[in-house]
């Protein structure tokens, strides 16, 4: 076989060969590079390519134009509500606040724009420069998808679709005893029992329709939805029923029984037994059970309220630098409801035991009178200030009121305070007043208006003293009371709240005070050598010393006449006076002691408010037609503390209903 030989050109060739490959390959990077660079100079300013919100590009956009574009869609919801349909009704629930006064609302949704616009923003900045680039052209050729972020009150929309749909629904309904109690001699009773029939129920997939909700707002879609029924049968034949009745006579022959607890003793006769039974499904077996909301409204109405006692934290007064008041901790207990049935259940009706002892959870206060020696509390690290001057009579009341809840509570270091938890109930019996504000229409006594007043002036003592804001609301309206716009809290049983956490190593001690018109909050502690920041219009280490940026700003509605049995025909009060909707957004930077920083943005979005009077008339207009059907118009169900709130919140550590 013959061997060709390699010619003196092609062993040349072979010897370029890696030069070459090396060429192109520096020439591939060049170009890389050169292409990556260029991106990045081209869009320093503007969202990378292929970034979306939903299915909404913003690739090139800065962060003023993806914020105008995303507001557009964002105010859709405002202009819109949300629409149900089930069959052939339909429902629309207004996403904006409800029906009241601006220190007493409530926004259902609001969009978080900037915060989400953030998010946008950040994509292939992230990181170190490396990662950056590989997210970079991850985003350039797959894309990258950013959620909206959003609040989205659930359970107030929850409770209005099935207002709205209570009509087409049918409650499914196990079997039920009569029990007719005949005394048979002096100490001895027959019962004649009967049982009244079940039947299936159907009801509505809310669940679903919240799932369709949060996956529409995502997309920053708002097409109407639609329900789906779902059938109930969980019920038990009658004619299985009818098998328990000697077992119930069983178990009212051994009434009356007895309740106890550290002494205290509660009987409970046959009469009362007898509501408490009742049929149910037991891992597919039909069993005699004790109905939990009937025994849970028993035990909640009779005996909670003779038990339970809060705990109560050991406090002290400082006056001067020195202690003034002092009072010592106590221990509380509450009755465990979900518990005591189960006791129950397992005495009377599987043991047949007509004793039962309840079940009580102790608690313990998290500050003790042992504590107090030791606190090493010794100077104001922060102080909070708002002024209430115009508010009615009652209003004044509710704000002393808070304030002398809240005068003397210590805030232990790393524990996270919870504004609305430490109020503790807000009704007559703790001393708050009613005012009127209109719902549905028509005015509504409730109880603790003001108190967004305590919410307000104990953001700004966080504020002051430089410590993490975990949770935070603006209110959906401009309110003279916490002017500049921007620096208010609203606060809600249950939420939303303000929190904060006191990172201070320290415990801090809340001092109130009421100089006049003016609310004053005092955090005493230690001093450990951090320093704040606040960046407004100007930037100060004064939180007093700024103002807010505001911009945005828009005229409100024209004014709303509303009817009113409980004024005499023609005259008319106006509850509430125009104010002007605006954006306000101020920065929160605090500089540890080891040189760490740490900054908040807190961004508040205020809608316009119309004016609002209240007309007297003889005798209320008729509907307009068909609107007991369209739930179009806003409906009212805050019945407790002052409720206002956008809830457009940039801090993340929050707990929100739904937060995305």
């Amino acid at each position: 076989m013959k061997i060709n030989n390699p010619t003196e050109k092609e062993k040349s060739t072979w010897k370029k060969a890696p030069w070459l490959a090396l060429i192109i390959f520096l020439l591939i990077i060049f170009i890389f590079a050169g292409t990556i660079g260029g991106i990045q100079l081209a869009y320093a300013a503007k969202i990378y390519p292929g970034v979306t919100i939903g299915a909404i590009a913003l690739g090139g956009e800065t962060k003023i134009t993806a914020a105008q574009i995303l507001r557009e869609y964002a105010n859709q919801y405002d202009r819109d509500g949300l629409t149900f349909q089930y069959n052939d009704k339909t429902a629309k629930i207004d996403t904006t606040a409800e029906l009241g006064n601006p220190d007493a609302s409530h926004a259902l949704l609001s969009f978080d724009v900037e915060k989400t616009v953030a998010d946008a923003f950040a994509v292939g900045r992230e990181h170190n420069s490396w990662q950056n680039i590989k997210n970079q052209i991850k985003t350039l050729i797959a894309g990258e998808r950013i959620r909206p972020s959003y609040y989205l009150d659930q359970n107030k929309i929850l409770k209005k679709l099935q207002e709205s749909f209570e009509d087409k629904i049918t409650p499914a309904r196990s079997p039920s005893f009569s029990i007719t109690k005949k005394t048979t001699g002096e100490t001895t009773a027959a019962y004649e029992i009967t049982v009244n029939p079940g039947n299936n129920g159907l009801n509505l997939d809310y669940d679903q329709a919240m799932k369709g909700l949060n996956n529409n707002l995502r997309e920053l879609k708002n097409p109407l939805i639609e329900l789906t029924a779902v059938t109930d049968d969980i019920f038990v034949p009658t004619s299985l029923a009818e098998n328990m009745i000697p077992e119930i006579k069983e178990i009212l022959a051994l009434a009356p029984i007895d309740l106890s607890f550290g002494g205290q003793k509660w009987t409970i006769d046959d009469t009362t037994i007898s509501a408490w039974l009742k049929p149910e499904l037991l891992n597919g077996q039909p069993t005699l059970r004790l109905n939990k909301d009937v025994i849970t409204e028993y035990l909640t109405q009779k005996i909670s309220p003779q038990i339970d006692i809060k705990a109560q934290n050991a406090r002290l007064k400082i006056i001067n630098g020195k202690v003034s008041e002092f009072r010592s901790e106590q221990t509380g207990q509450k009755l465990n409801i979900d518990e005591t049935i189960n006791n129950i259940q397992t005495a009377l009706v599987e043991n047949r035991n007509n004793k039962t002892e309840l079940a009580v959870e102790i608690t313990e206060p998290q500050v003790k009178t042992e504590d107090l020696n030791d606190l090493g509390i010794k100077e104001i690290i922060g102080v909070g200030k708002s002024n209430f001057a115009g508010s009615p009579v009652n209003r004044r009341k509710n704000i002393a009121t808070g304030a002398t809840t809240l005068n003397g509570v210590i805030i232990q270091p790393d524990e996270e305070f919870h504004l609305v938890e430490t109020l503790g109930a807000i009704d007559g019996d703790h001393g708050y007043l009613p005012e009127l504000v209109i719902r549905d229409n028509k005015t509504t006594p409730e109880y603790g208006g003001g108190l967004c007043q305590i919410g307000t002036t104990m953001f700004r003592a966080a504020l002051s003293t430089g410590l993490p804001i975990t949770e935070r609301y603006p209110h959906s309206y401009r309110v003279q009371y916490y002017e500049p716009a921007g620096m208010d809290a609203t606060i809600y049983d249950p939420q939303p709240d303000v929190r904060f956490i006191n990172d201070t190593g320290n415990p801090i001690l809340i001092q109130t005070k009421i100089q006049g018109d003016n609310l004053i909050f005092e955090f005493w502690g230690r001093k450990d050598g951090r320093t704040m920041v606040y960046h407004g219009q100007t930037d100060s280490s004064d939180l007093y010393a700024i103002t807010p940026r505001i911009w945005g700003i828009t005229p409100p509605p024209a004014q709303k006449d509303i009817e009113t049995l409980d004024l005499k025909p023609g005259e008319k009060k106006c509850t509430e006076r125009a104010h002007n909707g605006a954006t306000a957004e101020f920065n929160y930077e605090v500089t540890y002691p080891n040189g760490d920083k740490k900054s908040q943005i807190f961004h508040s979005v205020y809608k316009p408010w119309q004016a609002v009077c209240l007309l007297g008339v003889e005798k209320l207009s008729e509907p307009l037609p068909d609107q007991s059907n369209d739930s179009t118009a806003p409906t009212g169900e805050q019945t407790s503390v002052e409720n206002s709130n956008t809830n457009t919140n940039l801090n993340s550590n929050t707990n929100t209903p739904t937060t995305n």
